[in-house]
């Protein structure tokens, strides 16, 4: 008989995936639905001149180069400064973390020392989100002095005067 299944129950819809794309078929009405499986990491993205890296934090695809594509801007980090400069717009990092974006090692490691992981928690909890933002703020003036280049770039005309000068 056609449509006899010998007993076994037949999923209703069948999802495939290749190539980072996902199709899902539904089997009772043949309707195709495709979406792309796109992984969205927060991640440090180089700016700045040669041998004076900053950086800024980001939210972009997992398959995009290190210096390309980004979805939006969610922070800036100086290592140069002392202090380091961390600057975060935190309401879009929680958007982005609720929303299922990882961020990599380095990421993790800034946010961990910016205390912002601790407030993403009670967030999820149900705390409000100006609480936190306000929290963020003090947190901030805090960890922010007046930022002093560490290692200033010698200019052409100092390596000059030194070279003379030997």
């Amino acid at each position: 008989m056609p449509g006899d299944t010998g007993g076994l129950a037949l999923p209703s819809t069948l999802t495939l995936t290749l190539a980072g794309y996902r199709a899902n078929i539904d089997l009772n009405t043949c309707q195709l639905e495709g979406e792309k499986d796109s992984m969205v990491r927060l991640r440090l993205r180089r700016v700045g001149a040669k041998n004076q890296p900053s950086y800024r934090i980001v939210a972009a695809d997992k398959e995009s180069p290190r210096d390309g594509r980004f979805l939006e801007a969610v922070g800036v980090y100086n290592p140069r400064t002392e202090p380091e400069t961390i600057q975060l717009k935190e309401d879009l990092i929680y958007k982005w973390l609720s929303n299922g974006a990882q961020p990599s090692d380095s990421v993790k490691k800034i946010l961990e020392r910016t205390g912002l992981f601790e407030r993403y928690e009670r967030f999820q909890a149900g705390e409000s989100l100006e609480t936190l933002m306000q929290e963020a703020t003090k947190a901030e003036e805090q960890r922010t002095g007046s930022p002093q280049t560490r290692h200033p770039t010698p200019s052409s005309k100092a390596k000059q005067t030194v070279e003379s000068e030997d």
